[in-house]
């Protein structure tokens, strides 16, 4: 058998992915498109820092007025990590979200 290594882009690109199935909220630039997503994941405030204890994951995101901010996002940080395991295995330890601004529906 030989060995596996999973780039920390892939993670950002999972959490791209889990970030887009929410309307309400978008990271620092447009919404994204599925074909677009490699590329644009360096430029929209995802990081991901190996340590210790684990993986860990920070994002600058905006959120639309008027949502639950607190309870969105310890819900996509749960998807995140759920997901993040389920496709590689890897355990994530911490998802730190840091809302940079917030916006209008029709901003987004």
């Amino acid at each position: 058998m030989g060995s596996l290594y999973i780039k920390e882009e892939v993670l950002s690109i999972i959490s791209t992915i889990c970030i887009n199935e929410y309307e309400e909220i978008s990271t620092n630039s447009t919404r994204l498109k599925t074909g677009f997503i490699q590329k644009i994941t360096k430029k929209t405030g995802i990081s991901v820092l190996e340590n210790d204890d684990g993986i860990t994951i920070q994002l600058r995101l905006t959120i639309i007025s008027g949502e639950n901010i607190v309870n969105t996002c310890v819900h996509l940080q749960k998807i995140i990590m759920d997901e993040i395991l389920e496709l590689t295995g890897i355990h994530v330890s911490r998802v730190h979200i840091i809302i940079e601004d917030i916006s209008y529906r029709n901003d987004i």
